[in-house]
């Protein structure tokens, strides 16, 4: 786990993103934070930077790609690597088997 790398938070909603932010600038960390609004363009920036995240947070009701096919792909892509990325989902759903 590199401690000292990026923290990547994934969100559909760009209001949902401002407050994250403004959360973690109230924080003493200073890992580069990056935000992304879709799960495809974090999933991109991740296997086309050999980025090496520190956490990833993500949404899990997003179109197209949700947070858990995201991380799917991440575990698949890091697997080969060694790599071990902590993911944390936030979302506002009450629905009990996707909690």
């Amino acid at each position: 786990m590199n401690v000292r790398g990026e923290i990547i938070i994934v969100d559909d909603d760009i209001e949902d993103l401002e407050i994250l932010q403004e959360v973690y600038d109230s924080l003493p960390y200073n890992n580069k934070l990056i935000l992304f609004n879709s799960a495809e363009s974090a999933y991109n920036y991740l296997e086309q930077n050999d980025a090496r995240p520190f956490l990833i947070i993500s949404d899990i009701n997003m179109p197209r790609m949700n947070g858990f096919q995201l991380r799917d792909k991440v575990f698949s892509y890091t697997e080969n690597t060694g790599r071990i990325i902590p993911f944390i989902f936030v979302s506002t759903t009450s629905d009990r088997k996707m909690i």
